[in-house]
């Protein structure tokens, strides 16, 4: 089956991560793919062009690669099925799929729409009619595109799924010292201010405990995030690593006591469902599709958005419970495991690839 996939780039980002780890894990003697970049390259290309997935650019400084499109254009003319991701791709994939008669067009949707204007809204019934299926990584976006006039019918729920990962490290979990990990965009709606700000709280509860904040990922607000970790007199106490390989992030969230997820809006975040399968407590903001994964006191904590103090609050309670976060932490795993695996959801995009 020849699957082509448009996609904005390949950033380090949740969707985009998701869309590697299908195309990784497919049986290609079944599925052959090709990625079509829209807008912009991304360092997860190189994992894919490791495994000899062809990926291609379509767009250069903003300007159409001309001698790019007529291999996309013939390859949809080829093409079993069109699977496309996030808003431009999405419209860009529903009108040419429509044109090339592509014999199965989904769309996955891997945001609520926190971030769309009017006119994105106006047209979202019109892009998502040149559909056969939407899979929504949660109930949230399903929920979300309904409201906003997109038809149920075309609609799906798909939840992302992780790789399992080895047994739990068990060292440092108990001592009342160690880091507390973040992992996300810095944007303004990822909530990072938020952190900085409960973190401080926390550090004055706790003033004799050796606490470290380690916030993984790249964003514009970086320099703003800098400069209140400087206010709030706790920059010696918060490292800054930007975008880091997956290795190197299952790394940290191995050694770590908390992961704190702040965001102002999620639709269903991979980071956390990647710190819930190292075994680590969560602590999220109850937004989006957060609370279809994390059930509060039960495999995590889920704290109110916009609200600082409870965030400090909920940090000082696991992180002076060393028993109650081992078994938030392990109900997490087991969560992941029967919930949100990788398999289970290739074997769900799958059979919406085979139209069942």
């Amino acid at each position: 089956m020849r699957v082509v996939h448009l996609i904005n780039g390949l950033v380090r980002g949740g969707g985009e991560r998701l869309l590697v780890d299908l195309v990784t894990h497919l049986d290609r003697r079944r599925y052959a793919p090709t990625v079509y970049l829209l807008t912009r390259g991304g360092p997860l290309a190189a994992e894919l062009a490791r495994l000899n997935v062809p990926v291609r650019r379509l767009t250069w400084l903003g300007f159409p690669t001309c001698w790019r499109w007529p291999a996309f254009l013939l390859d949809l003319l080829r093409a079993d099925a069109l699977h496309t991701h996030f808003y431009y791709a999405d419209l860009v994939g529903s009108v040419l799929g429509r044109l090339f008669a592509v014999p199965r067009r989904l769309s996955t949707r891997h945001d609520t729409g926190f971030w769309m204007s009017r006119r994105h809204r106006v047209l979202e019934p019109w892009i998502y009619r040149g559909f056969h299926q939407v899979l929504c990584v949660s109930a949230a976006v399903e929920a979300g595109l309904r409201g906003r006039g997109v038809a149920p019918e075309r609609l799906c729920v798909v939840f992302p799924g992780v790789p399992a990962v080895g047994p739990a490290k068990s060292s440092g979990r108990s001592r009342p010292t160690g880091a507390i990990v973040a992992v996300g965009r810095l944007e303004t709606v990822k909530g990072h201010d938020l952190l900085l700000s409960a973190f401080a709280e926390l550090c004055e509860r706790l003033p004799a405990a050796e606490l470290r904040l380690l916030l993984i990922g790249a964003g514009s607000a970086l320099p703003a995030l800098r400069r209140l970790a400087a206010r709030l007199e706790i920059r010696d106490r918060v490292t800054f690593y930007g975008a880091l390989p997956r290795p190197e992030v299952s790394n940290h969230l191995a050694e770590a006591r908390l992961y704190v997820l702040p965001s102002r809006a999620e639709a269903a975040p991979l980071s956390l469902l990647e710190a819930m399968a190292a075994g680590l407590p969560c602590i999220a903001t109850a937004v989006g599709g957060v609370p279809e994964i994390l059930t509060h006191a039960e495999n995590g904590w889920l704290v109110p958005p916009e609200d600082p103090e409870a965030l400090a609050a909920a940090m000082y309670a696991l992180l002076t419970d060393a028993e109650r976060a081992r078994k938030l932490g392990a109900a997490a795993r087991r969560t992941v495991a029967e919930r949100f695996s990788l398999a289970a959801y290739i074997d769900a995009v799958v059979s919406c690839y085979a139209g069942r």
